[in-house]
């Protein structure tokens, strides 16, 4: 996607320049001082020492942190310390567009110097030799921006996250189309401990490009203020606000988690883009989205400065999913890029390309990390019958280092021919194929940039025999079919299973489900690559075919929940929605979270409860009870917080009788009595363990997931009943249960039957992890999973009976009408099966 924002300007400076042939700022009165004084040069061979013919460079802005000065015309600098703003001082200088400098062996660029901890009255040297490079003056910017690394030491010897990291930095190193440098947004580290900046340094000396970093969150270590929580970080990686230049772009690198409250970073910005030409573009990196509720400071005076400046790009991470924002910063994006350790959206691990398309336009592209010429032939799948009229050839192609360019296939070993792309994954044909009944061979190639290609084949049979129509029936509104979240159908769908159509929404679709109402079927989309194909889509069950879609504000992860005419949903950023389920016109919408005027996410990535008139909305930390008609708020109920008071991911609620299941933040469960808004009970996981999904109520009993466990409750007081725990990793699948069965995904890999009274593990199951819900129809059980594979498994043994590879994430739930089986996958398509 392009994005059209690069005709914005940098103002002209707000604040009066420096002067002075050699500037030298004052230092604060009465401070313990020291001085440094230095030389700016042209290095033109590299080599780090000034020669005859290497000129000095005049007007390059050198800076503490704080102060900021431009060299004079023979290069030279003098800046004046306070030595007790920091532990460790640090000069810097703004690299200029044109030049750069050494590489250090971590693959930091050498543009600053650690002077160690200068004593008052101390006078130092800084020298930096600049090296020409004319291949940084000009042209179109293009990078890589990766965010919330997290090398952890957990003290085993293993290292295994060190070499995580470095195995996604040699990755970057095999892009095909080759980036200028790779930016790190935050979160190095797990906590801020030197064996983590260690081990993240020995992973990104694999590096062949140069990193530019700015702290997270989780670069701030203990210490009784500023200057020691940062120290670590400065000692490792240098200072924790500074800039420089790339092409026409004035880079910021900031530190918005604790640094908002001090003072000088404020200062020292205003003075650094004091300093910046007009005309040049401003760029600016900060670990934690400027978006209201996410600091723990008043984030607005730096939001203020940047929009004075007009900033055109800001690129952060933090909330481990991707995200573009175009309204934080008018005439500018805010682009937030999921993690490359442990996303908590359901996008995979990955980075962003940074790419200037013309003056004008701008794209973003979001890759994920860890696929290696990935090519799936999803129709006509290997094995499979195809029947007369069945959907078009469909295969999902797709590579981390070298996207494919082309995608192509031949039948019987005739001509090859083209696909045309749809979304990042699909590939499909416009016409049908015409094959005669028997066995048949389909070969699949896919070109990438590189011009490398892989393939893939397959044998599968045409029959002449009309496929079963689809015939939808019963709706399934809301996620896991009703409020109590059962997941059990009334009807039931037998296999194996037909492939009737398939809906292509060039987005992706990560944990909304689909839903069926008065014979259409709903389903949220996010785009993973800007804003374009964020909404809802309305399906034809019967053919696949698009009714209408409504553009939303941001990723729609919340699966719809349908009644009475109206489609409610939620965005995340905490915009519900209700729309008209015939034609998707807005019938209201409520923006919610923190103040009234806040942009920002507000964390709802879950589908809302529709009971007797009234939606129940988890948002944030809190949930909301709104009129289904009007929008019109009835209650809030934001839970004690114990100390925590965070926002994070909450699942969606669950309505039984006259309480609201809620289960907040993951750290607990509560019972909401739904007239008054007041807490009834609260539980606690009685394991180590967050509770990420939706709870099951059934018989008089709670089934909670959460973490590779399964615990069961007394609806009526939250008393635990029996808990099974295997360990795993945070699972978002919400229990189905069926008269005497329970069945749940178990954390790392596949689901599990329990006896609903004793807790008897009846059977499990292994394979990709499972983030989906299962759906339960008759004796089988559907289920998606990560390693790209929608399943039927028999109720009553755990036997898979039959499967089909999508060729990526399946972490939607299921949804069930009549003799179809609806679900989404990451490649964005909804796929419609017949039984």
């Amino acid at each position: 996607m392009a994005i059209r924002l690069w005709g914005v300007i940098v103002a002209a400076a707000l604040v009066a320049p420096l002067s002075g042939t050699v500037a030298e700022a004052s230092s604060a009165d009465d401070a313990a001082t020291a001085t440094v004084t230095g030389t700016v040069w042209t290095d033109r061979d590299g080599d780090g020492v000034r020669e005859a013919g290497e000129p000095a460079l005049r007007d390059v802005v050198v800076s503490d942190g704080l102060q900021v000065v431009r060299t004079g015309k023979d290069g030279g600098y003098s800046l004046t310390l306070d030595v007790d703003r920091r532990l460790t001082d640090i000069v810097a200088v703004t690299l200029p567009s044109g030049y750069r400098v050494p590489l250090s062996a971590v693959r930091t660029p050498e543009f600053y110097r650690d002077l160690g901890e200068l004593a008052a009255g101390a006078r130092a040297n800084a020298d930096f030799g600049l090296i020409p490079d004319p291949r940084t003056a000009k042209g179109d910017p293009n990078f890589v921006t990766v965010s919330d690394v997290h090398v952890a030491d957990y003290g085993n010897g293993i290292d295994a996250e060190r070499e995580r990291a470095r195995a996604q930095f040699e990755q970057l190193n095999d892009l095909a189309e080759r980036p200028d440098f790779v930016l790190v947004s935050g979160d190095l580290t797990n906590s801020a401990e030197p064996s983590e900046f260690e081990n993240y340094q020995a992973a990104a000396s694999s590096s062949r490009y140069p990193i530019w970093t700015s702290p997270g969150n989780h670069e701030i270590d203990s210490g009784p203020n500023y200057a020691a929580q940062i120290e670590n970080y400065r000692h490792y990686q240098g200072p924790e606000w500074y800039s420089f230049d790339y092409r026409d772009l004035h880079v910021v690198m900031l530190e918005n988690y604790r640094g908002q409250n001090e003072a000088d970073q404020l200062e020292w910005l205003r003075r650094d883009l004091a300093e910046v030409p007009a005309g040049r573009r401003l760029l600016a990196v900060a670990h934690i989205p400027f978006s209201g509720g996410l600091t723990e400071a008043n984030e607005t005076p730096l939001i203020d400065l940047l929009r004075d400046h007009h900033v055109s790009l800001v690129l952060s991470g933090h909330v481990h999913g991707n995200d573009t924002d175009p309204t934080t910063f008018p005439g500018g994006q805010q682009i937030v890029t999921s993690a490359a350790w442990a996303p908590q959206e359901g996008s995979p691990e990955g980075f962003r390309r940074i790419l200037g398309r013309g003056k004008h336009s701008l794209s973003t592209p979001f890759t994920a990390f860890d696929r290696e010429q990935q090519l799936t032939i999803v129709n006509p799948a290997p094995g499979t019958t195809l029947h007369e009229g069945g959907p078009a050839v469909l295969v999902n192609a797709y590579d981390t280092t070298n996207p494919p360019t082309r995608v192509e296939y031949r039948v019987d070993g005739g001509t090859w021919r083209p696909l045309q792309s749809v979304g990042r994954w699909s590939w499909t044909d416009k016409q049908d194929l015409e094959l005669s009944a028997g066995p048949h061979r389909i070969d699949a190639r896919a070109v990438g940039r590189a011009g490398q290609p892989w393939t893939t084949s397959g044998d599968f049979t045409v029959t002449d025999e009309a496929a079963a129509q689809p015939k939808p029936d019963a709706d399934w509104p809301t996620l896991q079919g009703d409020n109590e979240r059962t997941g059990h159908a009334a009807g039931t769908v037998s296999g194996p299973l037909d492939l009737a159509w398939v809906y292509r929404s060039g987005g992706a679709i990560l944990t909304s489900s689909p839903v069926v109402a008065g014979g259409t079927a709903y389903v949220g989309i996010r785009d993973e690559d800007g804003i374009a194909e964020h909404g809802v889509a309305a399906i034809d069950p019967k053919t696949g075919k698009e009714l209408w879609r409504r553009a939303t504000d941001a990723p729609v992860d919340a699966t719809p929940a349908v009644a009475d005419g109206l489609v409610h949903v939620s965005t995340v950023r905490g915009t519900v929605l209700a729309l008209d389920a015939k034609t998707g016109a807005v019938v209201w919408q409520v923006r919610t979270g923190v103040g009234s005027d806040a942009v920002q996410r507000a964390w709802s990535f879950a589908g809302p409860a529709v009971a007797d008139g009234v939606v129940y909305q988890s948002v944030g930390y809190s949930l909301l009870a709104l009129d289904a008609r009007t929008g019109t708020q009835r209650w809030s109920f934001y839970p004690d917080t114990d100390g925590y008071g965070g926002t994070d991911r909450p699942a969606a609620p669950t309505v039984a009788g006259d309480l609201v299941l809620f289960t907040g933040d993951g750290r607990y469960v509560t019972a909401v009595d739904r007239a008054t808004g007041k807490e009834r009970w609260r539980h606690y996981p009685t394991i180590p363990a967050r509770y990420r999904s939706a709870p099951t109520v059934a018989d008089g009993r709670v089934f909670l997931h959460g973490e590779g466990s399964l615990e069961v409750l007394d609806l009526a007081a939250g008393n635990l009943l029996w808990k099974d725990s295997r360990g795993g990793n945070e699972g978002r699948g919400t229990p189905a249960v069926s008269g005497s069965i329970v069945v749940s995904p178990i954390g790392g890999s596949g689901i599990a039957a329990y006896d609903v009274a004793t807790g008897q593990r009846l059977w499990s199951t292994t394979g990709g992890p499972v983030e989906a819900s299962p759906l339960i129809s008759g004796d089988t059980v559907y289920v998606g999973s990560k390693d790209g594979r929608f399943s039927a498994v028999d109720l009553h043994t755990g036997k898979v009976t039959w499967s089909r590879n999508i060729g990526t994430w399946v972490n939607s739930s299921a949804a069930p009408t009549g003799n179809l089986v609806l679900v989404g996958a990451y490649d964005g398509n909804v796929y419609g099966f017949t039984g």
